[in-house]
């Protein structure tokens, strides 16, 4: 399996896996909720996952050399550490 393949993979899971859990903590809300106060399972979702912006003061260049070591030992066949 390719990296990037891998990378989508587990992506999509962790997607799945936080969604469920805002439908876990939406139903504990939703006895709660009448005509006044009512929010649907997507308005929440929408609210729960506003992206937050996360500054870094690393260059390009210090990010990649970062990531090399992992690309390696995932070339090499060392990738089970990730």
């Amino acid at each position: 399996m390719r990296i990037k393949d891998l990378i989508k993979l587990l992506n999509a899971a962790q997607k799945k896996e936080s969604e469920d859990n805002l439908w876990q903590m939406w139903l504990t809300l939703y006895p709660r909720m009448n005509k006044d106060n009512f929010e649907s399972f997507e308005d929440y979702k929408k609210r729960a996952l506003r992206s937050v912006v996360r500054a870094t003061e690393k260059t390009s260049e210090e990010i990649v050399a970062e990531l090399i070591p992992v690309i390696k030992a995932h070339e090499e066949g060392n990738g089970n550490e990730i």
